[in-house]
C-alpha cells in the first residue's frame, strides 16, 4: 500500500458514490476496506497493525456518515462468522468496553457512551474458548 491514508484512498474510490443510506454501496465500501487492510497488514508489526485497524475502523464510521447502515453490515457479518471467532470477538469488545469505562476525559460529545460503557462494564463477560 502506498503512503496515502485509508481515508484518502476511500475518498478517491468513492468520490462519486453517495454512500448515505445505500446498503449495497456500504457493503462494497466495507469489502474495499477489508481488502485494503489485507494488502498492507503483512508489512506491519502486530501492534502497529492493530493500531492502524482501529484508526481505519473509526475512519470508516466517520466517512460512511450513516452508521446505521454500517451497523447492519457488521450484524450480517457477525451472524455468519465462525462461532469460536465470535467468542473471541465479543471477549475483545467486552475488554474494550471495560477499558473505556475507566476513561475520565469526557464532555457532552461522549458522556452518553461513557455512561453506557460504565453500565455494561459491570456485567460479567465470560466467553469460554471451546
Amino acid at each position: 500500500m502506498n503512503d496515502k491514508t485509508l481515508k484518502e484512498l476511500l475518498t478517491e474510490r468513492f468520490i462519486s458514490l453517495d454512500v448515505y443510506g445505500n446498503n449495497t454501496q456500504i457493503k462494497y465500501l466495507v469489502n474495499v476496506v477489508l481488502k485494503l487492510i489485507n494488502e498492507h497488514k503483512n508489512s506491519m508489526g502486530r501492534a502497529e497493525r492493530n493500531k492502524a485497524f482501529v484508526k481505519e475502523t473509526f475512519d470508516l464510521v466517520n466517512l460512511s456518515g450513516n452508521w446505521d447502515g454500517l451497523a447492519e453490515v457488521f450484524i450480517e457479518q457477525i451472524c455468519i462468522e465462525h462461532r469460536t471467532l465470535l467468542q473471541s470477538f465479543f471477549r475483545m469488545i467486552h475488554s474494550v468496553i471495560e477499558g473505556y469505562a475507566q476513561h475520565t476525559n469526557s464532555d457532552a460529545r461522549n458522556e452518553g457512551s461513557l455512561e453506557w460503557a460504565k453500565k455494561v462494564a459491570i456485567i460479567d463477560g465470560y466467553f469460554p474458548h471451546i
